[in-house]
């Protein structure tokens, strides 16, 4: 069964661990290698069969027994050896493996001159398995050839599907997932033309861990899912063996991915598994692998009990290799350097023992790692050898945390050449590897988790801005910060682009529509190699300038000059490329009363700049956990309508001098653009008080006061953003909104006001979604929305009725969104409730009217997919909902939010909320917005300041709560 359980610690923290064990491939053999056609029965590892090493203790066997005389035929001899055979490779240690191997081959000799070619078949099949177990994957690929050569003339589908899929397995555990790969995708139809399911699902699991070794989480992801859900109809030993181990491969794919809750659902559901099998083997590892959870949430003490436990239960090398390893990782991180240095070496004897190459290159990286932090002087060696390990076994996760391990290094030791051209070599492994990510999404989850090379990036030219302030290392900085930021929303901002140019008619509707889909995911072969083209910066500023911003971010060239030279040369041709870049970011997108502000947040320190038609200014800032405390107390004043709260308005006065304070003196325009860390994005920016640099007059409190505001998620993606505008004239504008949708079958509760929330907060446009890591959510109760009623009135009145046109209760409907309804209007407003998915961004979408006009039940949620894919024109959309501007925070990316979904379908602007939004303090708020817009001329970044202002002077509205929590995100024009 070829569940191969991930171990522990393969992430972007000071140690890593391989992606898959040579013993999880072993334990998943049983099954598909068979020792009987059909059989399906899976043998449970014991804690005595790999309890000692091949090369550290030698085992006596006793004399094999005599063989029966030959008779007529040799068959039942065959039939002898092979018996012998199963016998001797269940004991499981070497030296009876070593004896079976010589027992299947005088089954298969004899088999074959008896003229028994299947039998012949199934012994090598089987001798396949047991060299497999003695990691002579040479051997191991030869015997399992010879099967499949005869099954593929003699055998059903079920033989030929076994042995391919085994000889898929063979080249994993080689550390070669692209030569794995077509096995498996050979064995999969011929699974189905057996009708069996199950092993269709494992050989699913196969091909999660080929593309977790390609470094491809996300797509391991979709293939582990895919068996979870077939291994989750049945309930046979088997189908419970499969369901721990897939689960627990997820639950190591989301702590990769740092999606830490969703995680530990899934290890604590394989945990709870395991003892039913009586396998304490899978569950050592899941034991690890829940360790490596709470660490990264954490709680190092937990950790470290989680694999002391494992340790307890590790009869195998392998498990015990992993066990101690992960204990030497918690003690790392807790700076016992010492003591993590013991456990490396333990784990490493362990694993060079067995001839384990891709653990042993992980175990390397950690003793380098250590040797680093202590001062080695062999460090730098270390990491080399490393290195090569790692291009060796072909581990290009490995390869990238090593060069930025060099990188580190070099930094440490002041020589920022080396530094600069180690971390771009990690760079370009990470950029070409996200490119191999089919799906938008996923591409930004994967680079998430190679922050740190981009972090290391930015503080190397910080570093040299320091020591030569007046030579352009901190334009050089920016670029290299906008190189890390919302990338995957740049990709979709590409292909929309497309789509926009290409000739909409009614002919083409369905390819056009086809190409929408595809700016949201890709369907491209999973097999084919990506062509990495793709530039840094959105080329759509200037050919030349996304070519220029290319260049000032290569790798320093080498120079005979030695380190000082090659700086030299980088401050001539890399500093000249950014101002270039700076230039036409200037012209092209600021005017003169803008100032755009770019924030980073990094694990030492921070950073921000400001840059506006004439200069650039950049400045530290604390680091992330400095800045935590403050992010969440200020906004938990205006989420919860905290009023007069001292401990609350402290926190926010220092979150404001923390960001704002040493730039007060340059906030001299009057928009601010912000480019946020996606730490950030959760701050109500207008009510934050004026930093005291800005001398703040005796009617300016918060920032609201003197600025527009408006966000943006990356200077490329404001660059793609179409520039449509909201309306050629305000006569010829067209407004589209949706309002108080049916979320019952009788329109009755239309008018009736909601019941008080049980908080005492005021009546909010919102439903949570379920946690439940696979199925949909529940659909909790959406109570009607009367004031979203009255909001679309207004809208109506103040637009005028000839240019408005409203859908309410039923006709507040999804299917005329994904039927093109949005390419003919301006505007689009959606006054309803919404969803917020962190753990499941596809989840979260804009529920409509959940009944139609006949009574029938319907699909109301218009998800986030499905937003991606929409077909619009318009200038503007207004998300009048809950939490519409949150979702699932990705670093470097951003939220995956319905705002951002608006933007990948090529809205250049977008009104949404970050918290739980009142329906009647909302409907009073857009009134004012709207008439901004159409009554006083307003742009909508002002419309939206003057709405704000209003509902902040008025008595009932005057709370953050009302009024803050709505941000225009994109263009302010």
């Amino acid at each position: 069964m070829p569940f191969a359980s991930k171990p522990t610690g393969r992430s972007a923290m000071p140690s890593l661990v391989p992606s898959m064990t040579t013993l999880t491939l072993r334990l998943a053999l049983g099954v598909i290698l068979g020792y009987s056609i059909g059989c399906r029965s899976m043998p449970a590892p014991t804690g005595a069969r790999e309890a000692t090493s091949p090369k550290l203790e030698a085992e006596a066997l006793p004399p094999p027994p005599e063989p029966p005389p030959l008779g007529p035929t040799d068959h039942h001899v065959a039939e002898w050896y092979w018996k012998q055979a199963e016998k001797a490779r269940k004991r499981g240690t070497p030296a009876w493996l070593r004896r079976s191997v010589e027992q299947y081959d005088c089954a298969a000799e004899l088999y074959a001159q008896s003229g028994d070619e299947l039998g012949e078949a199934r012994a090598r099949n089987a001798g396949g398995l047991a060299w497999f177990e003695l990691d002579d994957y040479d051997e191991a690929e030869a015997w399992l050839s010879t099967a499949l050569s005869i099954r593929e003339r003699e055998g059903d589908a079920f033989e030929r599907a076994q042995t391919l899929n085994n000889l898929g397995l063979v080249q994993l555990g080689k550390g070669l997932p692209k030569q794995a790969y077509p096995y498996f995708l050979r064995a999969l139809p011929l699974w189905q033309e057996a009708e069996k399911p199950m092993e269709t699902a494992f050989t699913w699991n196969c091909m999660g861990g080929a593309w977790d070794q390609l470094d491809q989480p996300a797509a391991a992801l979709e293939q582990y899912r895919k068996a979870y859900e077939v291994l989750d109809h049945y309930q046979e030993e088997e189908a419970l063996w499969g369901k721990a181990f897939v689960a627990n491969n997820i639950g190591v794919v989301l702590n990769y991915l740092n999606e830490l809750d969703r995680a530990s659902s899934f290890l604590e559901m394989a945990l709870a598994i395991w003892p039913k099998l009586d396998n304490p083997s899978g569950e050592a590892q899941t034991l690890n692998n829940l360790g490596w959870t709470r660490r990264l949430q954490g709680d190092p003490e937990a950790a470290l009990d989680l694999h002391r436990r494992a340790l307890s239960k590790s009869g195998a090398i392998r498990d015990r290799a992993f066990s101690l390893h992960n204990i030497g990782v918690v003690h790392f991180e807790q700076n016992r350097l010492r003591a993590s240095e013991r456990y490396f070496n333990r784990a490493l004897e362990l694993r060079e023992s067995m001839q384990d190459h891709r653990s042993a290159a992980y175990s390397h990286y950690s003793l380098a790692r250590t040797a680093a932090l202590l001062g080695n002087p062999d460090a730098d060696d270390r990491f080399k050898d490393t290195l090569h390990r790692a291009r060796k076994v072909g581990d290009v996760a490995l390869e990238i945390e090593t060069l930025v391990g060099l990188a580190s290094l070099a930094r440490s030791r002041q020589d920022p050449a080396s530094a600069l051209t180690q971390v771009n070599q990690a760079i370009d492994l990470s950029e070409h590897q996200r490119v191999k990510v089919p799906h938008g999404d996923m591409r930004a989850e994967y680079l998430a988790t190679k922050m740190r090379a981009y972090q290391l990036r930015i503080d190397l030219f910080l570093d040299l801005h320091r020591q030569r302030p007046t030579e352009g290392f901190d334009g050089l900085a920016l670029a290299a910060t906008e190189a890390a930021r919302a990338r995957s929303l740049a990709d979709s901002l590409r292909k929309t682009k497309e789509i926009r140019d290409f000739p909409y008619t009614e002919s083409n509707r369905d390819t056009t529509s086809g190409k929408r889909d595809a700016a949201g995911s890709s369907k491209a072969n999973p097999i084919a190699e990506p062509h990495v083209t793709e530039p840094f910066m959105a080329a759509s500023l200037e050919d030349s300038a996304g070519s220029r911003l290319s260049k000032a971010l290569d790798s320093p060239a080498s120079s005979p000059g030695g380190p000082e030279s090659a700086v030299a040369k980088l401050l001539e041709s890399r500093t000249a490329e950014a101002a270039a870049w700076l230039d036409t970011v200037r012209t092209s997108l600021l005017g003169e009363e803008d100032l755009l502000i770019y924030f980073w947040l990094g694990d030492d320190r921070g950073y921000a700049w400001i840059l506006d038609r004439e200069t650039l200014i950049s400045v530290e800032l604390p680091a992330r956990a400095a800045l935590v405390g403050m992010i969440r107390t200020t906004s938990y004043r205006a989420k919860h309508h905290v009023i007069n709260a001292q401990s609350i308005e402290i926190a926010a006065r220092n979150l404001s001098e923390a960001l704002f304070g040493d730039l007060s003196p340059y906030l001299t325009k009057h928009r601010l653009i912000l480019v946020l860390d996606p730490g950030l994005l959760g701050v109500a920016f207008a009510a934050l008080p004026l930093p005291r640099g800005c001398n703040p007059g005796t009617d300016e409190t918060w920032m609201i006061d003197r600025f527009e505001l408006i966000q943006t998620p990356s200077i490329q993606t404001l660059a793609l953003l179409p520039q449509v505008p909201v309306f050629e004239t305000t006569e010829t504008a067209t407004v589209a909104v949706f309002a108080n949708p049916t979320y019952t079958p009788t329109n009755e509760r239309k008018s009736t006001p909601p019941p008080s929330p049980p908080t005492g907060q005021p009546s909010a446009r919102l439903t949570d979604a379920s946690a439940d890591p696979w199925r949909s959510p529940a659909q909790t109760e959406l109570v009607p929305l009367p004031f979203s009623r009255t909001e679309a009135m207004n809208i109506q009145r103040i637009v005028g009725p000839g240019r408005t046109v409203i859908r309410l209760g039923p006709s507040a409907a999804r299917l005329p969104l994904l039927r093109g309804f949005g390419r003919d209007h301006r505007i689009l407003h959606f006054a309803t409730h919404a969803t917020s998915d962190s753990a499941r961004p596809e989840r979260s979408g804009l529920w409509l009217s959940t009944w139609n006009e006949e009574g029938k039940a319907v699909n109301g949620l218009l998800n986030l997919h499905e937003i991606y894919g929409l077909e619009l024109n318009a200038g503007l959309v207004v998300l009048s909902a809950c939490e519409t501007a949150r979702g699932a925070e990705i670093r470097g990316e951003g939220a995956l939010s319905l705002a951002r979904g608006f933007m990948v379908s090529g809205t250049p602007r977008v009104v949404a909320s970050l918290w739980r939004v009142s329906d009647e303090g909302t409907a009073h708020l857009m009134t004012h917005f709207y008439e901004g817009v159409f009554q006083r001329q307003l742009a909508p970044a002002a419309a939206l300041r003057r709405a704000q202002l209003a509902l902040r002077s008025s008595g009932d509205w005057s709370s953050p709560y009302y009024w803050a929590g709505f941000q225009l995100y994109g263009r302010w024009d």
